[in-house]
């Protein structure tokens, strides 16, 4: 597969570092596809540049000295045990009664060993049972057992748990090995985790959707009366509105925003990407960082990707289920995680505006969102304290910078104490990882792919991890869930500027 890619535009200022370049940043294989052309960069304007079910692990007590060293908490078979023995010291007839011994020195009255099978004349499997000859639970399999181990007779080498393992999951579409980013997050162990809630919504409010691009299409979400794609365009202005009808209505379609003079960003294709690319489809383009659930368009960027805050905050509005915003039907498909993108200076009376509606929706006292709707921000491209943007600086915010491929805080990313936590946002010019490409963040592009850099593209990578938490406990709340975010991040990105918490950690937000 070739991929088309756009110009390049421009690049960011440089910023001092506050911390070593990260080495564990993963390499991978490099795919077969090759990218052929220059990467478009997103550049400021105007001081800020818009840039399968879940599995669940059943978690259980486990005593620290038999804990693994592993992040992944261990799952094993109720009732079963392994008992290892040197080479021929035992079979199925010799060591049931060397069993019974060490159930009476372990004082385990009323529990009984049956010796299922042999293997290799070196281990055996076990189901241990109760009194009324149940297999015993979880928990207590795993005090029995560890009492064995202490019990055991000559010639026996260990009895442990029968512990339970997953494949890694690697998707195995076309162009992963160029998301770099992925691996930087530890998706592929997150994955073994979740991959999302099919039921889940999330709204991504921005320059609208590429609806036919074939890696996309079939996670929007879709009206369950009539099958229809589920979306709008806020956009009042027709000034700034390029599509062919004329104020709002229910297409959120990107016809582009001519960022680049002829050629457009289609901004919101790229973050949609993202968060929920068709992943693991036999080998089709990019993996999402979610492989199920259901995406919901809005549209409120239009011509040079600009929009003004009376369709913003009416798209984030309409997203979430608000029935009283104008000129579109009520949205059939509430979301219940939003990703904004976007955002600009702000002066008193507007920031009074944002803090309200968002206040408003963060502690919804009159149950107006029932499905109480969680929402994430970039915190802007302009190297700059980014309390002066909004809206990034909300109070409650989870608020997300961007790092380049080593960890660092990039060139462009804006930072200071509304920062909660930093994500992969690229950096242009450099190619780290000797992928023959530079170090920006690959997803979709109008009916192709493309990399951009920019902290648009780090906040939705923080987006689809706080899905992938919802899949796992639906009730966490925004507080919650930017806890949870931050409480997981690797402190190695932690900056003297303000970075937040650190480096986005997907597996460790997941455990």
């Amino acid at each position: 597969m070739r991929v088309a890619l756009a110009v390049v535009v421009g690049i960011a200022a440089s910023a001092c570092f506050e911390l070593d370049p990260r080495t564990d940043a993963g390499i991978g294989d490099r795919p077969e596809g090759v990218i052929a052309g220059q990467i478009a960069i997103e550049a400021p304007a105007g001081g800020f540049a818009l840039s399968a079910a879940p599995r669940p692990i059943a978690r259980r007590a486990v005593s620290p000295a038999t804990q693994a060293t592993s992040k992944v908490p261990l799952e094993w078979k109720a009732g079963d045990a392994l008992v290892l023995f040197e080479p021929r010291a035992f079979d199925a007839t010799t060591l049931a009664p060397a069993l019974t011994r060490m159930l009476g020195t372990a004082e385990l009255a009323g529990v009984t060993a049956e010796v299922v099978r042999c293997s290799a004349q070196r281990f055996c499997k076990v189901v241990l049972r109760g009194q009324d000859r149940a297999v015993l639970g979880s928990d207590a399999t795993a005090l029995a057992i560890a009492a064995l181990d202490k019990a055991r007779e000559p010639g026996v080498k260990a009895v442990a748990r029968n512990l339970k393992k997953h494949g890694f999951r690697t998707p195995n579409d076309e162009l992963f090995g160029f998301q770099w980013d992925f691996d930087f997050i530890h998706m592929n162990a997150a994955w073994d985790i979740s991959v999302g809630d099919p039921n889940l919504v999330i709204a991504v409010v921005d320059s609208g959707l590429v609806q036919a691009h074939p890696d996309i299409n079939a996670r929007i979400a879709r009206d369950p009366v009539n099958n229809t794609l589920v979306g709008a365009d806020l956009i009042s202005d027709d000034g700034i509105d390029l599509d062919d009808i004329a104020g709002r209505d229910t297409n959120p379609e990107d016809p582009g925003d001519q960022l680049f003079g002829a050629q457009s960003s289609f901004h919101g294709t790229h973050i949609a990407g993202t968060i929920g690319a068709e992943t693991d489809n036999a080998g089709e383009g990019i993996a999402g960082i979610t492989w199920v659930g259901q995406l919901v368009p809005v549209r409120v960027l239009g011509d040079h990707l600009s929009g003004y805050d009376d369709d913003i905050i009416d798209g984030l509005l309409w997203a979430i289920g608000d029935p009283d915003v104008q000129g579109v039907p009520r949205n059939v498909k509430p979301a219940k995680v939003v990703n904004l993108s976007l955002g600009g200076p702000t002066e008193p009376g507007s920031q009074q505006i944002w803090d309200d509606i968002t206040q408003s929706i963060f502690n919804d006292t009159t149950n107006r969102y029932p499905q109480h709707p969680l929402i994430v921000a970039a915190a802007g491209n302009s190297d700059e304290d980014a309390n002066g943007i909004v809206p990034a600086n909300c109070a409650g915010m989870i608020t997300v910078g961007a790092s380049n491929i080593n960890g660092v805080r990039a060139t462009y990313s804006n930072y200071g104490s509304v920062i909660d936590i930093m994500a992969p946002g690229g950096q242009a010019g450099t190619d780290l990882n000797s992928d023959g490409q530079d170090d920006a963040i690959l997803s979709l592009v109008g009916m192709e792919y493309d990399l951009r850099e920019g902290t648009s593209m780090s906040a939705p990578h923080v987006t689809g991890v706080v899905a992938l938490l919802l899949s796992a406990n639906g009730t966490l709340t925004q507080a919650q869930a930017e806890g949870i975010i931050k409480s997981s991040a690797d402190n190695r990105g932690i900056c003297s500027e303000g970075c937040g918490a650190g480096w986005l950690d997907a597996l460790s937000a997941l455990l």
